[in-house]
């Protein structure tokens, strides 16, 4: 934090500090006041009353005391009062109502203890209540002496108030709040001045030197800061300002030196590996302009000692310009008549020039263009101790060539002569090693050539490209290659890791040939490619691209490896969980893959955290995921699976989805399930198939379970060819008005005859359609034969609109509305005479999914309603969302609805209640008995249907029951 934030802020803290203890202070001075006050006044009423009440006792005037108390009782301050005697009787009261009763009765803070010391001691005791409003007041009623049958009497009655001091207490409350009021505004006027007076003769100054600060740690030297005045700050102002000139001049410096020395570390490469001069000067001369920062560099050489001959010019730069082919006579050099390049030549020694005179340089006719050229250092160039040409060195900078940076060039230009005497022994090398390298270069592998009598390794074209450098650059790698060689055979492959100069390791393998005593070639082949694509494959292999865990393949390898000891399997047991995500299949189909694969990978992240030990995760397909947990039982794999169902619990949130995942877990353990891995997978997977039927978390498996899957199998297979033979048919339970006794509607229901099995009850055989395409098929055929029946029936004379229930399945198909449109089209039937039942779970799936397709299929007429409210989540959201016209309570909740101690009885007139409010019609199913439809009726319950009228009947048999009881309406 800022110290222009830090400063009034410690201000305001400590201001509140110090108000703090000055209102605490303030507080307890005036309630010190307020108890004296209040104790005077209540002294001051007692005494007065005392007398008072003395005197009239005394008179044995009862109406003047009972007047006397009642007009103190309606003082406000007062909230009782009465006289009590001896044995703590109330004589006389404010309220009538409470004379004679004992006192503790009617006042439970009136203390018998301190009434008897107050008669006693005859003096008066005043006691504050626990209760800081209210204090409680004794006062002795002393009688005179008389005498009854020659025997004094003395008698002391005691005087009671309850004195309430809530108004005093609130003026106080009053005085302190506003004394607080002023402090703290007077505090923080103060704190506020005072940070603002600081701020600006400190924090300001300050930042300037924060800024100051910051500069230099970014190395921006040149920055300078200016604090007005003589204090301190102005002394440190001057101090960084004195210390950022000298780091300046200082940096310069070093960044000069750095220059030299880099140059210098530039021209030994370059001698390495120049083998001509023309080659090694324009190099080097480059080095000096771009290194150091000349801007021109020249020379004159020749490397022939004859008079009669030539010296070549070599130019590089800006400042300075050469003509072409430019040469220049020895016999001129000789002479003197070329000016300071003849005196450098002649007496053989450096020259350094920091006030530049360009007249001073003479080529006759053909003499260089100089532009700006302000200081020169020229410098004579040897070999084999005869000077053969001069360099010179050029900058538009006034001084540049100081005593230190002259001996820096000096080095640089003897580095050149050395490379000028060994040039010719370079040269004749390198023409023996001409033949070897074009041979090299056109062999795709690596080749060193070693001699035994050289110390540096020659190598062809692809082990520089490969490794980025020559051998004798990195010097430290080779030796170690070098001493491979020593310990190995002829021609024996030796693999063998190398660092490329670009970091990357190089796999690479070699083998050595002895050409003669002298001579040794090696030759390297690049496995890097090779050992990338056989690890990629592997991982390909054995593991998923998506989710980057174990595949099947893995994850069957790792597990009958440890299956394989059977032995072992009773004395360290392993466990198997199958699990699989819960409507996965619909959130590909709704969401996208895209965002099914990324919640994929986000529970296999999830999943890995329940990994431990040598345990194994893996994805085998799909959504399902299996988990090997090794020496586990029962106990460790319950443990496991509810670790799992605990960290998919929370929402998986990304990009603009919120999805939540629930998941089956089926549970086998080896070896009462199965010794073998197929028959353990098997088990474990009838087990979480069992488990996300039942709609449980996880199971394990029995032996029962894989006898329902078997059955269910066959069901399921039987299902397919119920439609095509006729097995499916509707039956028909009407809806009975409660009012006039007449058919509101009509429900289909659906019912499957099995050829051996029979009748097959819809709660089987519809979960098994839900679970494969056959249920889209199977709605498809209720919906066809509904609407046909509605033209049977309106042939007929009888306008009846029939209900029908339509999978949950059924909403997730993207053209539900245009089927049902083409089917009512087919049959040639109105939208208003059919009603559309859909469930709460069917809703809730995705609520604005559902909304779109209601409103659609709504403008077609049809009639909505929510089927088996009260089952589900049971949500007031999406009955006001959804386009609904009714709703049909479940009959779990109409059994026993008549009895007063249900359960039920409680909750259905509630559900009416909502309904209504909302617009909506009621149908309460199940209803059996009489009683059950009375009390429905009494609800206001719009509709009934149950065995109270009758079952689900074929048509024929409706009509007849219909005309029996009159339940149609003419």
């Amino acid at each position: 934090m800022k110290l222009s934030y830090k400063i009034p802020l410690l201000l305001i803290l400590y201001s509140i500090i110090i108000m703090s203890f000055l209102s605490y202070g303030l507080y307890y001075h005036e309630q010190d006041n307020l108890k004296k006050e209040i104790t005077k006044e209540i002294e001051i009423r007692a005494s007065r009353l005392q007398a008072e009440l003395i005197n009239t006792l005394e008179k044995k005037d009862i109406f003047e005391i009972q007047r006397e108390l009642s007009w103190v009782s309606a003082i406000s301050e007062i909230f009782c009062i009465f006289v009590a005697d001896e044995h703590n009787q109330i004589l006389y009261a404010g309220r009538m109502d409470v004379k004679g009763k004992l006192a503790v009765s009617v006042m439970p803070h009136y203390d018998e203890i301190i009434a008897t010391n107050v008669r006693t001691n005859n003096v008066p005791i005043i006691v504050p209540l626990r209760d800081q409003n209210f204090m409680a007041i004794y006062y002795p009623l002393d009688l005179s002496k008389r005498e009854r049958f020659g025997v004094s009497f003395q008698k002391i009655y005691t005087l009671f108030i309850l004195y309430n001091t809530t108004f005093k207490q609130q003026r106080l409350e009053w005085h302190y709040l506003k004394g607080k009021i002023l402090i703290l505004s007077f505090i923080i006027l103060s704190a506020f001045l005072l940070s603002l007076f600081l701020n600006y003769h400190v924090s300001r100054r300050v930042n300037k030197l924060i800024h100051l600060s910051q500069e230099f740690s970014q190395f921006n030297y040149k920055a300078r800061i200016s604090i007005q005045g003589n204090d301190e700050f102005n002394q440190l102002n001057h101090s960084f300002n004195e210390m950022a000139k000298r780091i300046e001049e200082k940096s310069h410096d070093l960044e000069q030196q750095n220059r030299f020395y880099n140059a210098l570390a530039e021209t030994n490469q370059i001698i390495m590996r120049t083998t001509n001069y023309r080659e090694l000067f324009e190099q080097v001369c480059q080095v000096t302009i771009n290194t150091i920062g000349l801007e021109s560099a020249w020379v004159v050489f020749s490397n022939n000692k004859n008079d009669d001959n030539y010296a070549e010019i070599i130019s590089i730069g800006n400042l300075c310009e050469c003509p072409t082919n430019f040469h220049l006579s020895i016999k001129e050099l000789k002479s003197g008549r070329t000016g300071l390049i003849s005196e450098v030549w002649l007496h053989k020694k450096p020259l350094i020039m920091n006030h530049f005179n360009p007249n001073l340089i003479s080529f006759s006719d053909k003499k260089p263009r100089y532009c700006n050229v302000a200081s020169t250092a020229m410098f004579p160039l040897f070999q084999n101790n005869q000077i053969v040409g001069v360099f010179t060195l050029c900058s538009s900078i006034e001084n540049f060539f100081t005593p230190e940076y002259s001996k820096l060039c000096e080095k640089v230009i003897n580095d050149v002569c050395f490379a000028l005497d060994n040039l010719e022994l370079k040269i004749t090398t390198s023409n023996e090693r001409e033949l070897f390298k074009k041979i090299g270069n056109a062999i795709p592998v690596m080749i060193l050539l070693n001699k035994i009598d050289q110390p540096a390794l020659s190598s062809n074209y692809e082990f520089e490209r490969l490794m980025g450098f020559k051998p004798d650059e990195n010097w430290e790698q080779i030796q170690q290659l070098r001493t491979l060689f020593e310990r190995t055979d002829e021609m024996r492959w030796h693999d063998y890791d190398m660092l490329s100069c670009y970091g990357e390791i190089i796999n690479t393998s070699w083998a050595l040939i002895n050409l003669s005593d002298e001579t040794q070639i090696a030759i390297g082949i690049d496995l890097t490619e090779r050992k990338k694509s056989e690890s990629a494959i592997k991982h390909l292999a054995y593991f998923d691209p998506l989710t980057n865990l174990p595949n099947r393949r893995y994850w069957n390898e790792f597990a009958n490896k440890h299956l394989s000891f059977e032995k072992n399997l009773l004395i360290n047991p392993l466990a198997l969980l199958c699990l699989d995500l819960d409507r996965f299949k619909i959130i590909n189909d709704t969401r996208g893959h895209d965002v099914g694969d990324k919640l994929l990978i986000h529970v296999a992240e999830r999943l890995k955290i329940c990994v431990h030990g040598k345990n194994m995760l893996a994805r085998l397909g799909g959504d399902e995921f299996a988990f090997l947990l090794l020496n586990a039982r029962e106990t460790e794999a319950i443990a496991i699976a509810q670790q799992i169902i605990d960290v998919l619990h929370k929402p998986f949130v990304f990009d603009k989805y919120e999805i939540r995942v629930s998941v089956s877990i089926g549970i086998a353990c080896a070896p009462q399930d199965g010794n073998k891995l197929e028959i353990l997978y098997k088990s474990a997977d009838i087990a979480m198939y069992y488990a996300k039927q039942e709609r449980i978390s996880y199971a394990f498996f029995e032996e029962k379970l894989a006898k329902k899957l078997e059955e269910d199998f066959y069901l399921e297979q039987s299902l397919e060819q119920a439609i095509l033979n006729n097995e499916l048919y509707l039956v028909y339970q009407p809806r009975i008005d409660l009012i006039d006794e007449k058919i509101t509607s009509i429900e289909a229901l659906l019912r499957w005859k099995h050829p051996e099995r029979g009748e097959i009850s819809p709660d089987v055989f519809i979960i098994l359609a839900e679970q494969s395409h056959i249920i889209y098929d199977i709605d498809d055929f209720v919906l066809r034969t509904a609407c046909n029946q509605i033209k049977d029936w309106k042939n007929k004379g009888l306008e009846l609109r029939l209900a029908i229930n339509l999978s949950v399945k059924a909403f997730q198909r993207d053209n539900l509305f245009e089927r049902i449109q083409n089917i009512l089209l087919e049959t040639d039937v109105c939208g208003e005479w059919l009603e559309i039942e859909i469930t709460e779970s069917a809703a809730l799936y995705d609520l604005n999914l559902a909304c779109d397709i209601l409103l659609k299929i709504k403008e077609l007429g049809i009639h909505l309603s929510i089927d088996d409210f009260g089952t589900g989540y049971s949500s007031l959201n999406y009955l006001k969302s959804l386009p609904v016209d009714s709703l049909k309570v479940d009959c779990s909740l109409i059994t026993d609805v008549e009895k007063p101690d249900s359960m039920n009885h409680k909750i259905v007139p509630s559900i009416l209640f909502i309904a209504k409010n909302l617009g909506l019609k009621v149908v309460a199913e199940g209803v059996e008995t009489l009683e059950q439809k009375q009390f429905l009726k009494q609800l206001g319950c719009d509709g009934v249907q149950g065995f109270y009228y009758t079952k689900g009947v074929l048509p024929e048999k409706l009509e007849e029951l219909a005309k029996e009881f009159h339940w149609f309406k003419v």
